[in-house]
């Protein structure tokens, strides 16, 4: 599953719909547990502060902004950057960090 749905750089191409999909897939239970209590503590303050469809807005978009920018760092034509192409990216912590900063 995770070849399917989690974020691979070198595969974007044949897998466009991991830019969406690799935020909901986690490595560990420990993982998907600190993402849902931060999401659980920023989210219900920020609901009540700008309601559910910003809310949403923001967390899909700060999600797919992050998958963005992962794959932008990942051509860069250094040692270190190309190396991250074929790995594979998963978790909810990109639309976290955009709500963090919102």
């Amino acid at each position: 599953m995770k070849n399917r749905f989690a974020l691979i750089p070198a595969e974007i191409g044949q897998q466009p719909w991991t830019l969406l999909t690799y935020m909901f897939l986690h490595a560990s239970i420990w993982h998907i547990l600190f993402n849902m209590l931060t999401l659980y503590f920023f989210g219900t303050f920020a609901v009540a502060l700008v309601g559910e469809t910003a809310f949403l807005t923001t967390y899909f978009v700060g999600g797919i902004m992050g998958g963005l920018v992962f794959l932008l760092f990942s051509f860069i034509p250094l040692p270190y950057f190309q190396d991250t192409q074929y790995a594979a990216v998963v978790g909810a912590s990109g639309a976290i960090y955009a709500w963090a900063g919102y």
